[in-house]
Order: structure tokens, then sequence, then C-alpha cells
């Protein structure tokens, strides 16, 4: 990250780097350990900034997902990060969840990273995708719903419509 923060970029870093949570990358840091079967030694960030830690790691998911090279080319290593984060969009990671390239390449956002890595955690590990309580809304077919029993009935004494739920017409009483 640069150090020529100003002002309001110099806040939103401070705030960033407040709300990182170091617990949080160690437990992340250990999962992929276990899964690569690798050390990753020092800062997190720097060492999945080429890539390919992760695209191993997608490799152990899913084999043959993710392609990476070993180059130092900054383009390369951006293209191994896309490649994981390809996976993680095919695994059902939530785009909310999900981090950019430019969040992992350019240490912009290390929170939103370690978020994306957990989310692909929960799923790859039986926890599934995050269930939210909120109700979802109605799909068109329950919203028109021609099946439903609330059909639009008509008095075939006087021809005027029914009220619905009426067991009689409200016009000239007859049953319906």
């Amino acid at each position: 990250m640069s150090d020529y923060n100003f002002g309001l970029d110099a806040d939103l870093a401070n705030k960033r780097a407040a709300l990182y949570d170091k617990d949080l990358e160690n437990d992340t840091r250990s999962w992929i350990q276990s899964l690569i079967g690798e050390q990753i030694n020092g800062d997190l960030m720097a060492a999945l900034k080429s890539g390919v830690i992760l695209c191993k790691l997608g490799n152990k998911i899913v084999p043959g997902s993710c392609k990476s090279s070993p180059a130092s080319a900054p383009f390369i290593q951006m293209e191994n990060i896309n490649s994981f984060l390809n996976l993680c969009k095919k695994k059902g990671v939530a785009t909310s969840d999900l981090f950019m390239t430019v969040d992992l390449y350019e240490a912009k956002n290390p929170n939103q990273v370690i978020q994306g890595l957990q989310a692909l955690k929960r799923i790859t590990s039986g926890g599934g995708k995050p269930t939210t309580t909120a109700k979802s809304a109605p799909t068109p077919a329950t919203i028109f719903d021609t099946t439903s029993k609330n059909t639009t009935s008509f008095c075939s004494q006087c021809g005027t419509k029914a009220v619905s739920g009426a067991r009689f017409c409200g016009s000239c009483g007859t049953a319906i």
C-alpha cells in the first residue's frame, strides 16, 4: 500500500487498517496451507499477490480449474488472480464477497480479499452459501398464479361478478 495517502484517502486507509482482523487472516492462512500443503511465510497479501498460491488452492478445490504462471510480469500475475476469481464465481461465491484483482495486487483492500477467501472456505467446507433471514421477493409465477382457487366467478342468474369467496350472489341471492 502506498504511504502517500492524504485527506480522504488517508482516512479511508486508516479505517480499513483498523477493521483488519489478524485472527481471520491467520485462519485463512491455515486453511490455505492445509489444502495446498505448503507453508505461507511472511505477509499473506504479499504471498498471494502473484496469484500462484491462489491457483494452487483453486486446483486443489477443482483440479485443472486455474491456470497459472510463475512469471513476474504484472499482467501475468493479475491473470493468475483473475483465473482464481473465475473459479470462485463458478463455485458460487457471491459477488458481494468477491474481491477485485486490484484489491489484492495493489493491496487496496485486504479485508475484501480475506472475506472472499472465507466465503470460498464456507462453500467448499460444506457450509454452503450464506443464508439471509429476509424473505425473498415473490416470483412472477407466484404473483400471477392461475392455478389457485381464487378464480373470478359470475352469477349464472344475473351475470354479476361475485365477490371473492362468496357463495351467494350479492345482487339476486342465487347460489354461486
